[in-house]
Protein backbone atom coordinates (compact mmCIF):
# COMPACT_ATOMS: atom_id res chain seq x y z
CA UNK A 1 0.00 0.00 0.00
CA UNK A 2 1.97 3.13 -1.49
CA UNK A 3 1.91 6.24 1.16
CA UNK A 4 2.69 9.55 0.49
CA UNK A 5 4.80 10.78 3.39
CA UNK A 6 7.94 10.47 1.30
CA UNK A 7 9.19 7.16 3.81
CA UNK A 8 10.73 4.24 1.51
CA UNK A 9 9.58 0.40 2.70
CA UNK A 10 12.20 -2.43 1.64
CA UNK A 11 10.95 -6.11 2.37
CA UNK A 12 13.10 -8.92 1.95
CA UNK A 13 12.40 -12.90 2.44
CA UNK A 14 14.61 -15.58 1.92
CA UNK A 15 13.16 -18.64 1.16
CA UNK A 16 15.19 -22.24 1.77
CA UNK A 17 11.92 -24.17 1.27
CA UNK A 18 13.59 -25.45 -2.57
CA UNK A 19 16.66 -26.52 -1.16
CA UNK A 20 15.32 -28.10 2.33
CA UNK A 21 13.11 -29.88 -0.33
CA UNK A 22 16.26 -31.37 -2.71
CA UNK A 23 18.06 -31.83 0.83
CA UNK A 24 14.90 -34.09 1.69
CA UNK A 25 15.14 -35.70 -1.50
CA UNK A 26 18.60 -36.09 -1.26
CA UNK A 27 18.83 -37.92 1.68
CA UNK A 28 16.13 -40.30 0.71
CA UNK A 29 18.02 -40.97 -2.11
CA UNK A 30 20.76 -41.63 0.52
CA UNK A 31 18.53 -44.35 2.23
CA UNK A 32 18.07 -45.89 -1.16
CA UNK A 33 21.55 -46.07 -2.59
CA UNK A 34 22.85 -47.41 0.89
CA UNK A 35 19.78 -49.97 0.83
CA UNK A 36 20.89 -50.68 -3.07
CA UNK A 37 24.50 -51.51 -1.59
CA UNK A 38 23.40 -53.70 1.16
CA UNK A 39 21.16 -55.98 -1.02
CA UNK A 40 24.00 -56.19 -3.68
CA UNK A 41 26.87 -56.81 -1.07
CA UNK A 42 24.04 -59.69 0.31
CA UNK A 43 23.91 -61.25 -3.06
CA UNK A 44 27.53 -60.96 -3.88
CA UNK A 45 29.04 -62.75 -0.81
CA UNK A 46 27.88 -66.33 -1.29
CA UNK A 47 28.84 -66.12 -4.74
CA UNK A 48 32.06 -64.97 -4.01
CA UNK A 49 32.67 -67.16 -1.66
CA UNK A 50 31.64 -70.32 -4.31
CA UNK A 51 34.07 -68.96 -6.93
CA UNK A 52 37.05 -69.20 -4.34
CA UNK A 53 36.27 -72.91 -3.84
CA UNK A 54 35.35 -73.26 -7.70
CA UNK A 55 38.56 -72.29 -8.00
CA UNK A 56 40.60 -74.37 -5.70
CA UNK A 57 38.62 -77.08 -6.93
CA UNK A 58 39.66 -76.19 -10.55
CA UNK A 59 42.81 -76.13 -9.58
CA UNK A 60 43.16 -79.16 -8.06
CA UNK A 61 42.12 -80.59 -10.94
CA UNK A 62 44.23 -79.23 -13.36
CA UNK A 63 46.95 -80.42 -11.33
CA UNK A 64 45.55 -84.30 -11.38
CA UNK A 65 45.16 -83.76 -14.83
CA UNK A 66 49.01 -82.69 -15.27
CA UNK A 67 49.96 -85.42 -12.55
CA UNK A 68 48.35 -87.53 -15.23
CA UNK A 69 49.48 -86.03 -18.81
CA UNK A 70 53.15 -86.36 -16.67
CA UNK A 71 53.45 -90.24 -15.21
CA UNK A 72 53.94 -91.66 -18.51
CA UNK A 73 53.80 -95.53 -19.45
CA UNK A 74 54.72 -96.76 -16.16
CA UNK A 75 51.20 -95.35 -13.80
CA UNK A 76 49.19 -96.85 -16.16
CA UNK A 77 46.80 -94.04 -16.93
CA UNK A 78 44.00 -95.45 -19.57
CA UNK A 79 43.04 -92.75 -22.01
CA UNK A 80 39.33 -93.05 -20.56
CA UNK A 81 40.79 -91.61 -17.12
CA UNK A 82 42.81 -88.49 -18.89
CA UNK A 83 39.74 -88.04 -20.99
CA UNK A 84 37.91 -87.75 -17.82
CA UNK A 85 39.71 -85.57 -16.20
CA UNK A 86 40.18 -83.05 -18.90
CA UNK A 87 35.85 -83.43 -19.25
CA UNK A 88 35.97 -82.50 -15.42
CA UNK A 89 38.77 -79.63 -15.67
CA UNK A 90 36.19 -78.13 -18.55
CA UNK A 91 32.99 -78.29 -16.31
CA UNK A 92 35.29 -76.75 -13.46
CA UNK A 93 36.37 -74.12 -15.94
CA UNK A 94 32.96 -73.28 -16.92
CA UNK A 95 31.28 -73.61 -14.04
CA UNK A 96 33.99 -71.06 -12.46
CA UNK A 97 33.39 -68.71 -15.30
CA UNK A 98 29.77 -68.49 -15.06
CA UNK A 99 30.01 -67.52 -11.28
CA UNK A 100 33.51 -65.30 -11.90
CA UNK A 101 31.59 -63.62 -14.40
CA UNK A 102 28.50 -62.74 -12.10
CA UNK A 103 30.80 -61.62 -8.84
CA UNK A 104 32.50 -59.20 -11.63
CA UNK A 105 28.73 -57.87 -12.52
CA UNK A 106 28.19 -57.12 -8.90
CA UNK A 107 31.49 -55.65 -8.18
CA UNK A 108 30.01 -53.14 -11.21
CA UNK A 109 26.85 -52.41 -9.62
CA UNK A 110 28.54 -51.72 -6.37
CA UNK A 111 31.17 -49.19 -7.62
CA UNK A 112 28.69 -47.37 -9.71
CA UNK A 113 26.56 -47.90 -6.64
CA UNK A 114 29.48 -46.59 -4.47
CA UNK A 115 30.31 -43.76 -6.68
CA UNK A 116 26.66 -42.34 -7.13
CA UNK A 117 26.19 -42.88 -3.18
CA UNK A 118 29.64 -40.65 -2.42
CA UNK A 119 27.96 -37.72 -4.95
CA UNK A 120 24.71 -37.79 -3.39
CA UNK A 121 26.20 -36.98 0.05
CA UNK A 122 28.53 -34.11 -0.98
CA UNK A 123 25.74 -32.54 -2.83
CA UNK A 124 23.52 -32.92 0.45
CA UNK A 125 26.71 -31.71 2.26
CA UNK A 126 26.48 -28.38 0.32
CA UNK A 127 22.95 -28.07 0.29
CA UNK A 128 23.16 -28.72 4.53
CA UNK A 129 25.95 -26.28 4.60
CA UNK A 130 24.09 -23.25 2.64
CA UNK A 131 20.98 -23.80 4.75
CA UNK A 132 23.37 -23.26 7.66
CA UNK A 133 25.10 -20.55 6.28
CA UNK A 134 21.36 -18.90 5.43
CA UNK A 135 20.20 -19.15 9.04
CA UNK A 136 22.31 -16.42 10.00
CA UNK A 137 22.91 -14.95 6.55
CA UNK A 138 18.77 -14.34 7.47
CA UNK A 139 19.27 -12.45 10.89
CA UNK A 140 21.86 -10.22 9.29
CA UNK A 141 19.70 -9.14 6.60
CA UNK A 142 16.59 -8.54 8.53
CA UNK A 143 18.87 -6.56 11.28
CA UNK A 144 20.41 -4.71 7.91
CA UNK A 145 17.00 -4.42 6.59
CA UNK A 146 15.93 -2.75 10.04
CA UNK A 147 18.24 -0.29 10.02
CA UNK A 148 18.10 0.92 6.63
CA UNK A 149 14.31 1.22 7.29
CA UNK A 150 14.78 3.58 10.41
CA UNK A 151 17.57 4.92 8.66
CA UNK A 152 15.30 6.01 5.72
CA UNK A 153 12.35 7.58 8.06
CA UNK A 154 14.84 9.73 9.62
CA UNK A 155 15.71 10.56 6.18
CA UNK A 156 12.04 11.13 5.64
CA UNK A 157 11.16 12.97 8.41
CA UNK A 158 14.21 15.46 7.64
CA UNK A 159 12.97 15.88 4.24
CA UNK A 160 9.35 16.46 5.92
CA UNK A 161 10.76 19.43 7.93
Amino acid sequence: MPTEDGSIVIRATIDDKDAEKKLKSLNSQIDRLEEKINKTQAKRSPLAEQALELGAALDAAKQKLYEMQSAGAGAHVSAAQLTAQKENVAALQAQYNAVQSQVERYDKQLKDANFDLEYAKQQAGELHRQLARTGPAAEKMAAAMDRAQKSAKRFGGRLRE
